[in-house]
């Protein structure tokens, strides 16, 4: 299956291109000028204004990274032969018999790709694995077999289209490709910096979450917990959760004042410290404590994968402290942390349940500052995983590493950004109204539907109305003064427009004008008034102008048309409705 590249001839004694240093430099200050690192275009299949929903809920690609310090700075020398640099991991995950390298090998490891112009690489437990980033860090091109038949969410951070057409380019490869092959590595050095170095993937999270750039010291929970396969309980985290613990700690000390703090593991977890050492499953990023009475080597068997890539690249001054550990419940209970994290989640992955959730949920974290981080070989194509992803799709923001497929009751798909503000799929009680509103378009106004909108919707929708003032966003006042009374800020200087489900409150005004007010009759008498048909005209008006000035911001013949395909109905419909239900109001009367 490699013969093309074993056919390759060896150029001449010629070392790497003179000035490679150079131009790398050169060609990477280029893309920061017109690309940050951990960006959302870092996802080879982003597209701006797509959202990927597994079901009713957002799922974000994950991967796995690399500590920069891994990250070559130029083209380095090639040996003349052989060209290709055979694969050197093992058949199955963590079968250390396989290994071609020993335990204290670490360095000869990343030599022997560095050393390559070529290194082959596969899918094992995953598609995604270390050994992609390890490759491309060293200044090397991978030969990643069957690439071609990924799937389409597949290894979302490695840049396939560019192997793919370096494979073909190189497939005969001679001295007369030099300067062709050196360009080639210096652009794949360039895109692991900005997206498979354990910084990126930290900083794409914060990304994500809001947080980052930072503006202030943060002070994140990092929840680690999880079993490994060298021997039971010995805490291995995986790949991806290794490389984002990395990455944040990193990232962070860059931050004044901040802190990332690591949370006890599950009991019965067993770690080859000295007693008196706080338990931690990232026991291994840690720097070798000169008192452990533990040789390396025997540290190194107890590591999974002896730690290549990952082991002894952090301070001890980083590691938590025992009086950190001590107040952890009650900095959750006083919401003092910034994000919430969860390294590893899943059933089957040693984070079952998941530590402190139910404390998170109960001290009132919202979605979108908790992380779960579904990181195993295993994704939503699998009944276990898809069902666990659905259910913590309204607690926290939801990362997934294999993204291979769905099931056929949890599908896979792209879902416009442009009708869909966060909130619609953040928050637990639009998420329960869009299920209604699917049911709703199979059965248009059938009345058993509406009384159920009525009676277990409404109440909540009206609340969160009020709650968030949007009740009087008709009256006419700009868009900015508009928005500020509805969402607020955020604290990072900004006022975000995603915490009001506009496009929902527009889907509601249909059952909220449907039914006559004698369906209401048995509300409690407190509440005869919220059901009166001039209540709802109001709020109807109140939901259509809130959607008017967002939809004014936006091309009006697209948004009209990203509001059909996602919700099946228009939002001139929906303002014809609004006009025909309540006659009092006429279309002019919404800004």
């Amino acid at each position: 299956h490699l013969s093309p590249f074993y056919r390759m001839s060896p150029p001449r004694a010629r070392q790497s291109a003179p000035h490679v240093r150079l131009a790398l430099a050169a060609a990477a200050s280029t893309v920061r000028v017109v690309a940050q690192r951990g960006g959302e275009d870092c996802v080879r299949w982003h597209a701006d204004g797509q959202l990927l929903f597994l079901g009713p809920v957002r799922i974000h690609p994950i991967g796995t990274s690399v500590p920069s310090e891994l990250l070559v700075r130029d083209a380095p020398a090639k040996v003349l032969y052989p060209l290709v640099a055979p694969f050197a991991g093992s058949r199955h995950g963590g079968n250390a018999a396989e290994y071609s390298f020993g335990p204290l090998d670490e360095e000869a490891y990343h030599h022997f790709y560095r050393a390559h112009r070529f290194a082959v690489t596969r899918e094992k437990g995953g598609w995604d694995a270390l050994r992609h980033p390890e490759i491309l860090a060293a200044g090397t091109i991978p030969i990643f077999e069957k690439l071609a038949d990924a799937p389409p969410y597949a290894v979302p951070f490695i840049p396939v289209d560019r192997l793919l057409q370096a494979e073909r380019e190189f497939s005969d490869y001679n001295e007369n490709l030099e300067a062709a092959y050196n360009a080639t590595v210096r652009e794949l050095l360039v895109h692991t910096w900005r997206c498979l170095t354990a910084e990126a993937m930290a900083e794409y999270v914060l990304r994500v979450m809001g947080l980052w750039p930072a503006r202030r010291p943060l002070r994140l929970l990092y929840i680690s917990c999880g079993f490994g396969s060298v021997q039971p309980n010995n805490g291995w985290q995986g790949p991806v959760s290794i490389g984002l613990f990395l990455g944040l700690q990193r990232l962070l000390a860059s931050v004044p004042g901040s802190r990332v703090i690591d949370a006890p593991p599950l009991d019965g977890g067993q770690f080859p410290l000295r007693p008196d050492v706080p338990p931690s499953y990232m026991w291994p990023t840690y720097e070798r404590d000169p008192e452990d009475p533990m040789p390396e080597l025997e540290a190194r068997v107890n590591m999974y994968g002896f730690g290549f890539s990952y082991a002894r690249r952090l301070p001890r001054s980083m590691m938590t402290s025992q009086e950190e550990r001590d107040g952890i419940l009650e900095e959750i209970g006083q919401r003092s942390f910034d994000a919430v994290i969860f390294g590893k989640a899943g059933s089957h992955q040693g984070c079952t349940p998941l530590p402190y959730l139910d404390k998170v949920i109960a001290a009132g974290y919202p979605t979108g500052r908790v992380a779960m981080v579904f990181g195993g070989d295993f994704g939503p194509r699998q009944e276990v995983p898809a069902r666990d992803i659905l259910a913590a799709g309204t607690a926290a923001t939801i990362f997934v590493r294999e993204i291979l497929g769905d099931h056929p009751w949890a599908r896979l798909r792209l879902r416009r950004a442009s009708v869909l503000p966060s909130a619609c799929y953040k928050d637990a009680e639009w998420a329960f109204f869009f299920q209604y509103w699917a049911a709703r378009l199979e059965c248009w106004a059938c009345p058993d539907l509406d009384v159920a909108f009525a009676w277990d919707s409404w109440p909540s929708i009206r609340h969160k109305c009020d709650r968030q003032a949007c009740a009087t966003v008709y009256n006419r006042v700009g868009p900015r003064t508009a928005y500020s009374s509805v969402t607020g800020d955020h604290g990072n200087g900004t006022v975000s427009r995603s915490s009001v489900c506009w496009s929902g409150l527009v889907l509601a005004t249909f059952p909220l004008l449907t039914l006559p007010a004698e369906r209401f009759e048995r509300a409690p008498v407190e509440e005869q008034d919220l059901f009166q048909l001039s209540t709802r005209c109001h709020y109807a008006m109140s939901f259509l102008n809130l959607a008017a000035r967002e939809l004014e911001e936006q091309p009006a013949r697209a948004a009209e048309e990203d509001f059909l395909e996602e919700f099946g109905v228009r939002f001139s419909e929906a303002v014809r409705y609004f006009a025909g239900a309540c006659g009092i109001y006429s279309r002019s009367a919404l800004v």
